[in-house]
Protein backbone atom coordinates (compact mmCIF):
# COMPACT_ATOMS: atom_id res chain seq x y z
CA UNK A 1 0.00 0.00 0.00
CA UNK A 2 1.11 3.37 -0.64
CA UNK A 3 2.52 5.75 1.77
CA UNK A 4 0.59 9.40 1.13
CA UNK A 5 3.08 12.40 1.24
CA UNK A 6 1.02 15.63 0.58
CA UNK A 7 2.16 18.97 -0.61
CA UNK A 8 -0.46 21.05 0.47
CA UNK A 9 -1.90 24.50 -0.73
CA UNK A 10 -4.73 26.25 0.98
CA UNK A 11 -6.75 29.44 -0.52
CA UNK A 12 -9.25 30.91 1.24
CA UNK A 13 -11.44 33.55 -0.47
CA UNK A 14 -13.75 35.90 1.60
CA UNK A 15 -16.01 37.36 -1.11
CA UNK A 16 -18.98 39.28 -0.13
CA UNK A 17 -21.24 41.25 -3.31
CA UNK A 18 -20.91 44.74 -3.36
CA UNK A 19 -23.38 45.66 -6.16
CA UNK A 20 -26.18 43.77 -8.67
CA UNK A 21 -27.82 44.38 -11.76
CA UNK A 22 -30.65 42.67 -13.13
CA UNK A 23 -29.03 40.99 -15.80
CA UNK A 24 -29.28 37.19 -16.10
CA UNK A 25 -26.34 34.97 -18.43
CA UNK A 26 -22.97 34.54 -18.90
CA UNK A 27 -21.56 38.35 -19.52
CA UNK A 28 -24.71 39.48 -18.19
CA UNK A 29 -23.16 39.62 -15.24
CA UNK A 30 -20.00 41.94 -15.67
CA UNK A 31 -21.38 44.24 -13.24
CA UNK A 32 -21.03 42.17 -10.77
CA UNK A 33 -18.58 42.60 -8.45
CA UNK A 34 -17.10 40.76 -5.85
CA UNK A 35 -14.83 42.02 -3.22
CA UNK A 36 -12.29 40.10 -1.89
CA UNK A 37 -11.81 41.20 1.92
CA UNK A 38 -9.15 38.59 2.66
CA UNK A 39 -7.57 35.86 1.15
CA UNK A 40 -5.62 33.17 3.36
CA UNK A 41 -2.85 31.20 1.99
CA UNK A 42 -0.50 28.31 3.65
CA UNK A 43 1.52 25.80 1.34
CA UNK A 44 2.58 23.19 2.81
CA UNK A 45 5.70 21.36 0.95
CA UNK A 46 5.97 17.15 1.58
CA UNK A 47 9.58 15.47 2.24
CA UNK A 48 11.50 15.76 -1.28
CA UNK A 49 9.50 19.53 -2.05
CA UNK A 50 10.16 22.31 -1.64
CA UNK A 51 7.89 25.75 -2.51
CA UNK A 52 8.65 29.21 -3.32
CA UNK A 53 7.09 32.75 -4.95
CA UNK A 54 10.63 33.82 -6.20
CA UNK A 55 12.38 30.32 -6.73
CA UNK A 56 15.34 31.01 -4.82
CA UNK A 57 14.22 31.45 -1.12
CA UNK A 58 12.61 28.16 -0.16
CA UNK A 59 10.33 27.21 2.70
CA UNK A 60 7.74 25.11 4.15
CA UNK A 61 4.67 27.77 4.32
CA UNK A 62 3.67 30.45 1.90
CA UNK A 63 1.42 33.29 2.99
CA UNK A 64 -0.42 36.00 0.59
CA UNK A 65 2.20 38.58 1.21
CA UNK A 66 5.11 36.04 -0.45
CA UNK A 67 2.97 35.64 -3.65
CA UNK A 68 2.72 39.81 -3.76
CA UNK A 69 6.61 40.29 -3.08
CA UNK A 70 7.06 37.01 -5.95
CA UNK A 71 10.80 38.23 -7.39
CA UNK A 72 11.64 41.16 -9.61
CA UNK A 73 9.65 41.83 -12.65
CA UNK A 74 6.66 39.15 -11.48
CA UNK A 75 3.29 39.50 -12.43
CA UNK A 76 1.18 38.01 -9.16
CA UNK A 77 -2.09 39.55 -9.25
CA UNK A 78 -4.03 39.07 -6.04
CA UNK A 79 -6.78 41.65 -7.04
CA UNK A 80 -9.48 43.31 -4.45
CA UNK A 81 -12.07 42.94 -6.91
CA UNK A 82 -12.95 39.95 -8.99
CA UNK A 83 -14.84 40.47 -12.27
CA UNK A 84 -16.01 37.75 -14.84
CA UNK A 85 -13.49 36.73 -17.73
CA UNK A 86 -13.14 33.74 -19.87
CA UNK A 87 -10.35 32.21 -21.49
CA UNK A 88 -9.93 28.39 -23.61
CA UNK A 89 -6.26 28.30 -22.19
CA UNK A 90 -4.47 30.31 -25.19
CA UNK A 91 -1.15 31.27 -23.73
CA UNK A 92 0.97 34.54 -25.08
CA UNK A 93 4.14 35.15 -23.92
CA UNK A 94 3.75 31.99 -21.02
CA UNK A 95 -0.07 33.29 -19.60
CA UNK A 96 -3.32 32.68 -20.08
CA UNK A 97 -5.39 34.54 -23.01
CA UNK A 98 -8.05 36.56 -20.68
CA UNK A 99 -10.47 38.04 -22.06
CA UNK A 100 -13.31 40.53 -20.50
CA UNK A 101 -16.64 41.16 -21.52
CA UNK A 102 -19.46 43.62 -20.49
CA UNK A 103 -23.27 44.12 -21.36
CA UNK A 104 -24.83 47.24 -22.99
CA UNK A 105 -27.84 48.79 -22.68
CA UNK A 106 -28.89 47.72 -26.09
CA UNK A 107 -28.59 44.01 -25.97
CA UNK A 108 -24.93 43.45 -27.21
CA UNK A 109 -21.89 42.49 -25.95
CA UNK A 110 -18.52 44.05 -25.83
CA UNK A 111 -15.47 41.13 -25.63
CA UNK A 112 -11.88 42.92 -24.91
CA UNK A 113 -11.32 44.91 -28.07
CA UNK A 114 -7.32 45.16 -27.46
CA UNK A 115 -6.06 41.56 -26.89
CA UNK A 116 -5.67 39.87 -23.74
CA UNK A 117 -6.44 41.36 -20.31
CA UNK A 118 -2.56 42.23 -18.98
CA UNK A 119 -1.72 40.67 -15.76
CA UNK A 120 0.25 43.30 -13.73
CA UNK A 121 1.48 42.37 -10.57
CA UNK A 122 -0.07 43.79 -7.18
CA UNK A 123 -3.57 43.81 -5.99
CA UNK A 124 -5.22 45.20 -8.91
CA UNK A 125 -6.85 42.77 -12.45
CA UNK A 126 -9.78 40.88 -12.63
CA UNK A 127 -8.58 37.17 -12.01
CA UNK A 128 -6.04 35.80 -9.24
CA UNK A 129 -2.94 34.54 -11.06
CA UNK A 130 0.29 34.06 -9.33
CA UNK A 131 3.91 32.21 -9.90
CA UNK A 132 4.63 29.01 -7.97
CA UNK A 133 7.98 26.91 -7.90
CA UNK A 134 8.69 23.72 -6.75
CA UNK A 135 12.15 22.45 -6.18
CA UNK A 136 12.63 18.51 -5.93
CA UNK A 137 15.34 16.43 -6.90
CA UNK A 138 13.10 13.49 -8.16
CA UNK A 139 10.19 13.51 -10.99
CA UNK A 140 6.80 13.74 -8.81
CA UNK A 141 3.83 13.46 -10.38
CA UNK A 142 1.21 16.30 -8.41
CA UNK A 143 -2.38 15.25 -7.76
CA UNK A 144 -5.64 16.93 -6.12
CA UNK A 145 -6.20 15.62 -3.04
CA UNK A 146 -9.76 14.80 -2.12
CA UNK A 147 -10.24 17.91 0.29
CA UNK A 148 -9.45 20.09 -2.44
CA UNK A 149 -13.19 22.43 -2.93
CA UNK A 150 -14.49 25.95 -3.42
CA UNK A 151 -17.33 26.34 -1.41
CA UNK A 152 -20.08 28.60 0.02
CA UNK A 153 -19.76 29.57 3.66
CA UNK A 154 -22.56 31.06 5.70
CA UNK A 155 -21.88 33.86 8.27
CA UNK A 156 -25.25 33.93 9.74
CA UNK A 157 -25.20 30.24 9.78
CA UNK A 158 -28.41 29.74 7.81
CA UNK A 159 -28.36 31.08 4.78
CA UNK A 160 -27.68 28.63 1.48
CA UNK A 161 -25.34 28.97 -1.71
CA UNK A 162 -27.10 29.88 -4.47
CA UNK A 163 -24.33 28.94 -6.74
CA UNK A 164 -21.68 31.44 -7.16
CA UNK A 165 -18.90 29.13 -6.74
CA UNK A 166 -20.24 26.88 -9.83
CA UNK A 167 -18.75 29.14 -12.39
CA UNK A 168 -15.38 29.25 -10.87
CA UNK A 169 -11.88 27.93 -12.47
CA UNK A 170 -8.71 27.08 -11.26
CA UNK A 171 -5.69 26.29 -13.40
CA UNK A 172 -2.63 25.11 -13.57
CA UNK A 173 -0.03 25.99 -15.99
CA UNK A 174 3.24 24.36 -15.99
CA UNK A 175 5.79 25.95 -17.67
CA UNK A 176 8.67 24.01 -17.47
CA UNK A 177 11.91 22.77 -14.69
CA UNK A 178 15.22 24.50 -15.15
CA UNK A 179 17.38 21.25 -14.30
CA UNK A 180 20.24 23.56 -13.32
CA UNK A 181 18.86 25.14 -9.81
CA UNK A 182 19.35 28.38 -11.09
CA UNK A 183 16.50 30.88 -9.74
CA UNK A 184 17.07 33.46 -12.60
CA UNK A 185 16.68 31.09 -15.01
CA UNK A 186 13.86 29.47 -13.52
CA UNK A 187 11.94 32.94 -13.20
CA UNK A 188 11.93 33.29 -16.73
CA UNK A 189 10.77 29.87 -17.90
CA UNK A 190 7.75 30.43 -20.12
CA UNK A 191 7.67 27.21 -22.69
CA UNK A 192 4.05 26.42 -21.29
CA UNK A 193 2.03 24.86 -24.16
CA UNK A 194 -1.74 23.57 -24.25
CA UNK A 195 -0.37 19.77 -23.39
CA UNK A 196 1.22 21.12 -20.08
CA UNK A 197 -2.31 23.17 -18.55
CA UNK A 198 -5.02 21.88 -16.08
CA UNK A 199 -8.38 23.50 -16.59
CA UNK A 200 -10.26 22.36 -13.39
CA UNK A 201 -13.93 23.16 -12.37
CA UNK A 202 -14.56 22.23 -8.91
CA UNK A 203 -18.46 22.27 -9.39
CA UNK A 204 -18.47 21.17 -12.61
CA UNK A 205 -21.88 18.73 -12.32
CA UNK A 206 -23.57 21.66 -9.89
CA UNK A 207 -25.30 24.37 -11.26
CA UNK A 208 -27.92 26.98 -10.29
CA UNK A 209 -31.25 26.92 -10.88
CA UNK A 210 -31.59 28.96 -13.90
CA UNK A 211 -28.99 27.56 -15.43
CA UNK A 212 -30.50 23.67 -14.95
CA UNK A 213 -33.43 25.80 -16.57
CA UNK A 214 -31.33 26.63 -19.46
CA UNK A 215 -30.47 22.67 -20.02
CA UNK A 216 -27.38 21.90 -17.50
CA UNK A 217 -26.18 18.70 -17.13
CA UNK A 218 -25.91 17.09 -13.44
CA UNK A 219 -24.22 14.04 -15.06
CA UNK A 220 -21.64 15.33 -17.41
CA UNK A 221 -19.22 18.41 -17.92
CA UNK A 222 -21.05 21.33 -19.84
CA UNK A 223 -19.30 22.67 -22.77
CA UNK A 224 -18.97 26.36 -22.96
CA UNK A 225 -17.85 28.96 -25.55
CA UNK A 226 -14.76 30.03 -24.22
CA UNK A 227 -13.19 33.46 -25.56
CA UNK A 228 -10.36 33.54 -27.12
CA UNK A 229 -9.95 36.32 -28.79
CA UNK A 230 -10.70 40.14 -28.87
CA UNK A 231 -14.12 41.27 -30.42
CA UNK A 232 -16.23 43.87 -30.74
CA UNK A 233 -19.89 44.45 -30.12
CA UNK A 234 -22.46 41.22 -30.62
CA UNK A 235 -25.91 40.25 -30.06
CA UNK A 236 -26.94 38.17 -27.04
CA UNK A 237 -29.79 36.74 -28.70
CA UNK A 238 -29.41 33.23 -31.37
CA UNK A 239 -25.54 34.11 -31.03
CA UNK A 240 -24.64 30.34 -32.52
CA UNK A 241 -26.10 31.98 -35.80
CA UNK A 242 -23.66 34.87 -35.99
CA UNK A 243 -20.07 33.61 -38.00
CA UNK A 244 -18.24 37.16 -36.76
CA UNK A 245 -19.04 35.17 -33.02
CA UNK A 246 -17.40 32.18 -33.44
CA UNK A 247 -14.55 33.86 -34.93
CA UNK A 248 -13.72 34.68 -31.20
CA UNK A 249 -14.83 32.17 -29.26
CA UNK A 250 -14.25 27.89 -28.83
CA UNK A 251 -15.89 25.63 -27.58
CA UNK A 252 -14.14 23.98 -24.11
CA UNK A 253 -14.61 21.43 -21.72
CA UNK A 254 -12.79 21.86 -18.42
CA UNK A 255 -9.85 18.76 -18.08
CA UNK A 256 -11.27 17.78 -14.89
CA UNK A 257 -14.79 18.51 -12.97
CA UNK A 258 -14.04 15.67 -9.69
CA UNK A 259 -10.62 15.64 -7.31
CA UNK A 260 -8.86 12.66 -9.03
CA UNK A 261 -8.33 9.72 -6.57
CA UNK A 262 -6.57 7.05 -9.22
CA UNK A 263 -3.14 7.97 -9.28
CA UNK A 264 -2.59 4.91 -11.83
CA UNK A 265 -4.23 6.90 -14.51
CA UNK A 266 -1.92 9.75 -16.03
CA UNK A 267 -4.52 12.18 -17.06
CA UNK A 268 -5.64 12.61 -13.23
CA UNK A 269 -1.76 14.42 -13.17
CA UNK A 270 -2.29 18.09 -12.18
CA UNK A 271 0.97 18.47 -13.01
CA UNK A 272 4.77 16.97 -13.03
CA UNK A 273 7.71 18.51 -10.93
CA UNK A 274 11.02 17.10 -12.34
CA UNK A 275 14.48 17.51 -11.24
CA UNK A 276 14.87 20.77 -10.64
CA UNK A 277 13.27 24.21 -10.24
CA UNK A 278 9.28 24.15 -11.65
CA UNK A 279 7.38 27.00 -12.35
CA UNK A 280 3.62 26.81 -11.93
CA UNK A 281 1.42 29.55 -12.98
CA UNK A 282 -1.90 29.73 -10.91
CA UNK A 283 -4.94 30.86 -12.57
CA UNK A 284 -8.53 31.30 -10.06
CA UNK A 285 -11.06 32.92 -12.18
CA UNK A 286 -14.78 32.95 -12.63
CA UNK A 287 -15.79 31.81 -16.13
CA UNK A 288 -17.71 34.40 -17.57
CA UNK A 289 -19.18 32.12 -20.39
CA UNK A 290 -20.20 29.42 -18.20
CA UNK A 291 -23.95 29.19 -17.76
CA UNK A 292 -23.89 29.39 -13.93
CA UNK A 293 -22.43 32.99 -14.35
CA UNK A 294 -25.61 34.59 -13.54
CA UNK A 295 -26.86 37.22 -10.96
CA UNK A 296 -28.60 35.44 -9.31
CA UNK A 297 -26.11 33.01 -8.06
CA UNK A 298 -24.35 36.01 -6.25
CA UNK A 299 -27.80 36.61 -3.78
CA UNK A 300 -26.77 35.03 -1.20
CA UNK A 301 -23.56 36.98 -0.76
CA UNK A 302 -25.54 39.69 -0.92
CA UNK A 303 -28.09 38.78 1.48
CA UNK A 304 -25.25 37.30 4.07
CA UNK A 305 -22.84 40.07 4.03
CA UNK A 306 -20.65 37.98 6.63
CA UNK A 307 -20.69 35.00 4.18
CA UNK A 308 -17.34 33.54 2.00
CA UNK A 309 -16.52 31.25 -0.29
CA UNK A 310 -13.62 28.84 0.86
CA UNK A 311 -11.39 27.71 -1.76
CA UNK A 312 -9.49 24.66 -0.71
CA UNK A 313 -6.12 23.52 -2.77
CA UNK A 314 -4.64 20.20 -1.62
CA UNK A 315 -1.89 18.59 -4.02
CA UNK A 316 -0.76 14.75 -3.27
CA UNK A 317 1.57 12.78 -4.23
CA UNK A 318 2.21 9.11 -3.38
CA UNK A 319 5.20 7.47 -2.67
CA UNK A 320 5.24 3.91 -3.26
Amino acid sequence: MRNKKLFSAFLMLLITMVSLTSASYAWFSQNVAVQLEGLELNVEAADGIQVSTDAENWRASLDVQDIIDGYTGHTNQVPSILSPVSTIGSQSTGNFEMFSGSLNEEGTTTLTTTGPVTEVAGTFGEFIAFDLFVRTTTTEAIYLDDVSDIGYVSGDGTSESVGLEYSSRIAFFNQGTDGTYTPATARALAGGTSATQVIWEPHALSHTTAALGQGASTTEKTPYYGVKAAGTELPLSDFASQTEYFELVETITPDTDTVPFDTTNPDNIIFTAEPGITKIRVYVWFEGQDIDNENSAALGLSNDADSYLSLTIKFLKLEA
